[in-house]
């Protein structure tokens, strides 16, 4: 965001220092809105430049993961945020709102719109990892009902019905606390699930959408590198 103002408040907000949980919705919101207080907080004192950014860097952390419904919640809390920005720009018509990425990660894949399981995908209220962080919690006494302590543990974060198989399977693998592949197995579950795919953990090559609002917002209408899109930012506000 870039304005013709100096503020009280700026610099760049990191949202990915909070704990991924995916979040209650209780701590999302609150997430949201302490974004919206601290935007709130920007007074205008005089006519110099300014350049406050927020990283969403959960969103990349989620799909180092593979982990759609993770990715797509963080996704949410972003798009909020970036409205507070713009809404903030819309009251300040001299402001420059631009929206990207440094890169995109995990390759994310989906089927037709009609084949995406988002029916199934909107039953999971958590991240994998805190899934797994769960099932590790179980006690011993816990694990003696079987199966049945892995389905209680996991009824608040999935509310989609599990085969008895794949209670078992993961039975297992709690019962020899085995993080690595509980987490494995989870995230293919997921995405089998919901019909997601992706070609890897880390970052990829593929093209990265730039969203701007405001005056100059057409000199980024157009592919740009990265380099490129920092030095336009500059030269708004030197």
């Amino acid at each position: 965001m870039v304005g013709k103002h100096n503020l009280t408040a700026g610099g760049v907000t990191q949202r990915a220092t909070i704990a991924l949980r995916y979040r209650s919705a209780s701590t999302r919101t609150a997430t949201v809105n302490h974004y919206d207080r601290h935007r709130a907080g920007i007074t205008v004192k005089s006519t110099r430049a300014f350049f406050p950014a927020d990283r969403g860097g959960l969103v990349d952390w989620c799909a180092h993961e593979n982990d759609i419904a993770c990715m797509l919640k963080e996704m949410e809390d972003f798009e909020q945020a970036s409205r507070t920005a713009i809404q903030f720009a819309k009251q300040h018509p001299d402001t420059l709102v631009v929206i990207t990425g440094d890169h995109e990660t995990g390759g994310l894949s989906l089927p037709t719109p009609e084949a995406w399981n988002t029916t199934e995908l909107a039953k999971i209220s958590g991240s994998i990892k805190s899934m797994v962080a769960h099932l590790m919690k179980i006690s011993p006494q816990e694990l003696a009902y079987g199966s049945a302590a892995i389905a209680l543990s996991l009824e608040e974060f999935i509310q989609f019905e599990l085969s008895a198989k794949q209670l078992d399977d993961m039975f297992r693998l709690v019962q020899s606390r085995d993080s690595k592949a509980t987490t494995h197995y989870l995230k293919s579950l997921i995405n089998d699930r919901t019909k997601t795919g992706w070609a890897t953990n880390y970052h990829t090559s593929q093209n990265i959408p730039v969203y701007s609002y405001g005056p100059g917002s057409e000199k980024f209408s157009t592919l740009l590198g990265n380099d490129e899109v920092g030095r336009l930012l500059m030269s708004f506000v030197r």
